[in-house]
């Protein structure tokens, strides 16, 4: 049987640039290095993970703890990193990259692996003129997938004179009604609990019903840009950028949402590695004949020449835009889609002392956090 690993292919977010998995063919241990630093600090951080062929398994993937981080810049400026979270490193507070320096990642894993990328400058980029939506059903032909929704447009500037390459992000942000759904077991939050509750099964007394507990406050649904949407100036420069279509939203549901849209500026390198990404992914059989190798990015292992390295080190210039997606154009003569795989929710039956309710759990998913530009 062939051994297969799975790694992300790169298409950056706010939060993190790995969003989907892809199967490529490995005999060997690849480390993944997701870094992204820009001129908005939110959205700074890198991630590490290693994925590993197994004899038992075709994946076995696990965050890359315990390295040492620093960035340095060419004016000897020392920037140390801190891991957060198991395989997730944070700059200091409030750090951003600065136009004419140049920054180099050096990262020393556990077992004493020391890997470096090459100088990255900030590119910056234009700012977001406006945002614009267009109610489409599933017949239209640029509406991918088959559902009905908005297409969403962006309109900024392109710098004359000069390249400049764009790559182009969302996240979504829909008021979540339901945060836990027990699979055959129903939900305990009490002091027999860890703080985040848990499902429990008994017996079988549950078996082929599922139950869905409402949020016990304020909470998010986050949905996050899942294709890489990229463009060189090449046929535009120095004129406007004029109806570009950023993303297709399903009907969720009703109720309006927060779409924040992400403009970066990327340099030439990062945009051909996008290019070949999305290249790979688009032709016929995928992934998964690829080598690793083929999808080397601007980091290597210094210690060792010949262990592969997965990933980019991306410095990019960044505007960012909330846009109110008002819902209100939208016919109702059809069930919006909702977040339960399709189905209807299903409440547990309410007694004296139950259901409990769940908390709004901070993940990629979920926040508590009213977004910018909310409206009730």
């Amino acid at each position: 049987m062939k051994k297969l690993y799975f790694l992300s292919v790169f298409a950056f977010l706010s939060a993190c640039i790995l969003p989907y998995d892809k199967a490529f063919k490995a005999q060997r241990t690849v480390l993944i290095i997701d870094a992204l630093l820009t001129d908005n600090p939110s959205l700074n951080k890198i991630t590490l993970s290693r994925t590993e062929p197994s004899p038992a398994i075709d994946v076995y993937s696990f965050k890359e703890t315990g390295a040492e981080i620093f960035l340095l810049t060419d004016t000897g400026e020392h920037i140390t990193l801190i891991e957060n979270k198991p395989g997730e490193y944070h700059f200091p507070e409030g750090f951003i990259a600065k136009e004419g320096l140049s920054y180099f990642l050096n990262i020393t894993t556990a077992d004493g692996s020391y890997f470096e990328s090459d100088p990255q400058r900030l590119t910056p980029t234009s700012p977001i003129e406006s945002v614009t939506q267009v109610y489409k059903t599933e017949n239209e032909a640029d509406f991918i997938g088959a559902r009905d929704g908005h297409s969403i447009y962006l309109n900024s500037s392109d710098k004359p004179d000069q390249k400049n390459f764009y790559r182009w992000d969302w996240k979504l942000y829909e008021k979540a009604t339901w945060c836990k759904t027990c699979n055959e077991s129903i939900y305990y939050r009490d002091d027999t609990t860890p703080p985040e509750g848990e499902c429990r099964a008994s017996r079988g007394q549950f078996r082929n019903l599922v139950f869905d507990y409402s949020c016990d406050g304020e909470c998010w649904r986050i949905i996050q840009s899942q294709n890489t949407n990229i463009m060189s100036d090449e046929f535009v420069d120095g004129r406007p950028i004029q109806n570009r279509h950023i993303a297709n939203i399903p009907i969720y549901q009703y109720r309006g949402a927060i779409l924040e849209v992400f403009q970066y500026g990327i340099d030439e390198t990062v945009y051909n590695y996008f290019k070949l990404v999305q290249g790979v992914a688009e032709n016929t059989g995928g992934l998964a004949d690829t080598p690793p190798t083929s999808l080397q990015g601007n980091v290597r292992c210094i210690s060792n020449p010949g262990q592969p390295v997965a990933g980019m080190f991306i410095v990019a210039g960044v505007s960012k835009t909330n846009y109110w997606l008002d819902r209100s154009d939208a016919p109702t003569d059809f069930p919006a889609i909702g977040f339960l795989d399709g189905r209807f929710p299903n409440p547990e039956p309410t007694t004296p002392t139950r259901p409990p309710l769940a908390p709004c759990l901070e993940s990629l998913g979920f926040t508590s956090t009213k977004p910018v530009g909310w409206q009730d």
